[in-house]
């Protein structure tokens, strides 16, 4: 006499007979979507789609001891999106040569490191979305939705469930200027320019590990979004967001909030906005961004005002 139980959050079906278990096979849900976050010297977000359009052009495969096919896209090809201000996908040797580290994080919060010293070409380290040319079950997890797999990595390093991929510590050389040409009188302004922002939002990835989707249209979300293209990072802190659901401005670059000693401040059309109140509407993560808004990002010696903060980012809001 069989028994059979239906589980609906492992969708397997178990028929149980003589403390014998029967397991029907688990088939992937091609429909599911998922993301992953690339972070360097530029930040990118991956879509599943993105990814598999990667994959068609820059493809790679891991045969395991067991004979299972592994397939996806070379880790290099994924370094290589946010090892320059470029975005291309050429991966940065002279960056690799100068040392960093590449963190994988799975989004159960295990990761795992891999210097840059051990990342080239002939290297075989793959970030698989693929087994047998079936994609990952979205129930097994992980590997689901990716997994490092490859002759090149150790059993500790072979992460799954892959959420992010962040360059530590990478610093990109800047290009000489020949005497001809002109140099900006504010050499600390990393970015000025027009953006584009959108009514989404855009992922923002926190110290805690933790995302978050900020409007584009905030202070937040178009310093995220020129980031993309602006050849700069930056780092948000999350510890105030369960009690006040604010996002904190920690650094951009190397400028960094130091309590007495060092803060962080943005200005719209040239007035100082205190993030630090208890008014919601000007956090810099829910503060509403107009078209023609020129926000301004400054470091300095606090109180940080117009006439004594280092403007680091200016951007005019088309």
């Amino acid at each position: 006499m069989y028994e059979v139980f239906w589980s609906v959050t492992t969708k397997l079906l178990f028929l149980v007979t003589l403390g014998v278990f029967l397991i029907s096979p688990v088939i992937a849900d091609e429909n599911e979507e998922w993301t992953i976050d690339l972070i360097g010297v530029i930040n990118k977000t991956l879509s599943k789609s993105d990814f598999e359009e990667l994959a068609a052009t820059s493809s790679a495969s891991f045969t395991d001891e067991a004979g299972d096919i592994f397939s996806g896209v070379p880790l290099i090809t994924l370094i290589g999106l946010v090892d320059d201000g470029e975005g291309d996908a050429s991966f940065n040797s002279d960056a690799a040569k100068t040392g960093y580290t590449v963190e994988i994080i799975g989004g159960d919060g295990y990761s795992a490191e891999i210097e840059s010293a051990n990342i080239s070409e002939e290297a075989e380290i793959i970030v698989c979305n693929l087994q047998n040319n079936e994609s990952f079950a979205s129930s097994d997890v992980p590997p689901y939705p990716l997994k490092v797999y490859g002759a090149d990595i150790t059993m500790g390093q072979s992460v799954g469930n892959i959420a992010v991929i962040e360059l530590k510590g990478i610093s990109v050389s800047e290009p000489e200027l020949n005497d001809e040409e002109d140099v900006s009188e504010d050499n600390s302004t990393m970015f000025a320019g027009e953006i584009e922002l959108s009514d989404g939002t855009i992922a923002i990835i926190t110290g805690s590990g933790k995302t978050y989707d900020v409007n584009e249209k905030t202070p937040l979300g178009a310093l995220a979004k020129a980031a993309q293209d602006g050849g700069y990072t930056f780092e948000v802190a999350d510890h105030s967001y369960e009690d006040r659901e604010i996002l904190l401005l920690d650094a951009i670059n190397d400028n960094r909030w130091e309590k007495d000693t060092s803060d962080l401040v943005v200005a719209i059309n040239g007035e100082i906005v205190e993030d630090w109140g208890t008014d919601t509407e000007k956090f810099y993560n829910m503060l509403p961004l107009m078209s023609g808004d020129v926000v301004t990002y400054l470091v300095g010696v606090p109180p940080v005002t117009l006439e004594n903060g280092i403007k680091i980012v200016e951007l005019t809001v088309l």
